[in-house]
């Protein structure tokens, strides 16, 4: 079989069909230009369909996110200057999350026993995890931002 290249077509000359006539009458192939077009599309479009799935966009370690939806025992500390939620429910024992975003806040607890330890400075784009061993209700507040104010009750 031979072929030869014309622009963006192939032509190649060999057996196509059973008699000798066929054997060096040209045919025409698909294109190399255009099988790597398709091979390239449809690696994207597989790459992206996958990245869309999984909900990867990249190098996650570098992004800088705020902080999400309130989970059970989460309290975001939004840049809309509230707690969210301003009241939580918890049972003793548990671990509370206190999800700060990129606006600085603290969280000081009002001086009642069994209140835990409270987050003082200004705390951004982190976490911080206070355990409550002690049924009752705990009130506390950002002094940066007055009025922002939430309490955790404890069953």
């Amino acid at each position: 079989m031979h072929e030869s290249m014309t622009g963006k077509i192939i032509v190649k000359y060999g057996v196509r069909g059973r008699g000798y006539s066929d054997r060096f009458r040209p045919y025409i192939t698909s294109t190399p230009i255009q099988g790597r077009f398709m091979n390239t599309r449809s690696l994207v479009l597989s790459t992206f369909t996958c990245l869309f799935a999984c909900g990867c966009s990249g190098d996650s370690a570098n992004a800088v996110t705020s902080p999400g939806p309130a989970t059970p025992d989460q309290v975001n500390a939004t840049a809309s200057i509230t707690f969210d939620p301003p009241t939580l429910t918890t049972k003793v024992g548990h671990v509370i999350t206190f999800a700060f975003g990129s606006v600085g806040h603290n969280v000081i607890f009002t001086p009642v026993a069994g209140a835990p330890a409270n987050i003082p400075g200004t705390v951004a784009n982190t976490s911080v995890t206070r355990t409550f061993n002690t049924a009752g209700t705990y009130a506390y507040t950002c002094t940066i931002h007055p009025g922002m104010n939430g309490t955790v009750v404890v069953q």
